[in-house]
């Protein structure tokens, strides 16, 4: 399975196919390491524009294991971008049948358009005067997370840096465990921007200080076990990226575990 997502990062999806193939047959439905392949064929799919066969995967996945894993929400909010793009170019009531048989609380939470988001970042921005610092930290962290979706990391990049270094600055007021969670999420998105521009020196450097701070102050939000997980995936990937593939196994190991021993409501 590592192999299959080293190859579809490389965007040789042929060659992660083959390999996700092979763990498929390996598999039985009932194993949880099943839900999270499907997951990552989805992925695969969805990213060579298959919206199709990428919905039937991620529906697949949804299907096995524990209701409460904690892979289903992200899950649930790709099926629910993809349901709105079909929504362009299906009948109405296609739409409207495959929507709902997406869980009512995850129909809520669908993200906006982009392009409006980041535009109204932007207006925002243009009138910092009208913001307190905080809402200012708020604003340029959406500001980066749209930019990361449009595909412009450098910027993006740019901005976390600047975000951060506003957080060390002018800390909010709501005591440490909101400091942890800024630093958590900026060192973690910094640490994505050096991985897609192809540092992954500074990447894994970014990211180990990310798993620092949540096990030294753990955030006191119930789904920080899956943003856990999720960076140790990404640590993984960075060892093989540095070939050093034994503190790479060690890291998707410890995703693993998460992932199979926590769930949330």
């Amino acid at each position: 399975m590592i192999i299959g997502y080293l190859y579809y990062n490389f965007s040789a999806y042929d060659s992660a196919f083959l390999h996700y193939g092979i763990v498929l047959s390996l598999l039985d439905e009932g194993n949880l390491l099943t839900l999270e392949l499907y997951n990552h064929i989805g992925d695969v799919w969805n990213t060579i524009d298959n919206i199709d066969y990428a919905i039937s995967c991620y529906q697949q996945a949804l299907n096995v294991g524990n209701i409460n894993n904690i892979c289903r929400s992200d899950i649930n909010q790709k099926l629910n971008d993809l349901l709105l793009k079909k929504k362009h170019s299906a009948p109405n009531y296609i739409y409207q049948r495959q929507i709902n048989d997406i869980d009512e609380h995850y129909r809520s939470i669908i993200n906006p358009d982009n392009e409006t988001e980041l535009k109204d970042c932007q207006c925002q921005l243009n009138n910092e005067h009208n913001l307190t610092p905080i809402q200012h930290i708020d604003v340029l962290y959406r500001f980066g997370i749209c930019l990361m979706r449009k595909g412009d990391f450098c910027y993006a990049l740019e901005i976390f840096l600047k975000t951060k270094q506003m957080v060390i600055d002018q800390p909010p007021d709501d005591e440490n465990n909101s400091i942890s969670i800024w630093f958590i999420d900026l060192s973690y998105q910094i640490g994505l921007c050096w991985m897609k521009k192809g540092d992954f020196d500074q990447a894994l450097k970014n990211l180990l200080t990310a798993e620092q701070i949540i096990i030294k102050n753990p955030p006191l939000w119930d789904r920080f076990p899956q943003l856990l997980a999720t960076l140790y995936d990404n640590i993984t990937i960075l060892y093989f990226f540095l070939n050093e593939p034994f503190k790479a196994l060690i890291m998707w190991k410890k995703s693993n575990d998460i992932k199979t021993n926590f769930s949330y409501d």
